[in-house]
């Protein structure tokens, strides 16, 4: 699918563009990643005239990447700086259904129709896909190993791992190759 940029993310993008494939301003950016600074502190330590530094101190001070104090010491705006990469990176191509969960959403990117695109890697995660997972079975009904391996290849093939998970996770329980839910997910 293509994604589609807002105008206004778009105006960001060039906006931030023009003012980070500065070498200087980069520079600037990350000594006060480390640590606050004054101007000519800065300036010593990148070897750069006062002037110049200072310009481009105000260039950034102009779209609050960076903040300065009382004290006239430079910080770097970390706040300011993640709600740029949020709105850059956030797709506006497909805003979500009206009513959807985080949780929702989260599964929508690991589930496409009925299958199952990855096991996820992260705990919480998992544990969301094998929730879902765990309703394709009947409460109060047991399944014989073989027919829980079949409804879940129905929805990925690494039956053995999410058998498994579903079991560890407490989800589902095992006695004697006999499985059944344990209850609402």
């Amino acid at each position: 699918m293509i994604e589609v940029m807002s105008a206004d993310t778009i105006e960001s993008l060039l906006l931030l563009g023009k003012l980070l494939l500065d070498e200087d301003r980069l520079k600037i950016m990350g000594c006060l990643a480390r640590q606050p600074a004054a101007g000519p502190e800065l300036a010593r330590q990148l070897k750069q005239k006062p002037a110049m530094v200072n310009r481009h101190l105000a260039k950034l001070q102009a779209v609050d990447l960076v903040q300065v104090s009382a004290q006239g010491q430079y910080r770097l705006n970390l706040k300011q700086l993640t709600a740029y990469k949020q709105r850059l990176f956030l797709t506006d191509s497909a805003p979500s259904p009206a009513g959807q969960t985080p949780e929702e959403r989260m599964l929508g990117s690991f589930i496409e129709g009925e299958r199952l695109k990855q096991i996820p890697a992260k705990r919480a995660k998992l544990q969301l896909v094998l929730a879902w997972l765990a309703e394709k079975f009947e409460l109060d009904v047991y399944y014989p190993e073989r027919a829980v391996n079949e409804i879940i290849q129905q929805h990925h093939p690494d039956y053995a791992s999410l058998r498994r998970f579903l079991v560890d996770h407490g989800l589902m329980k095992r006695e004697k190759g006999i499985y059944w839910r344990t209850g609402p997910t």
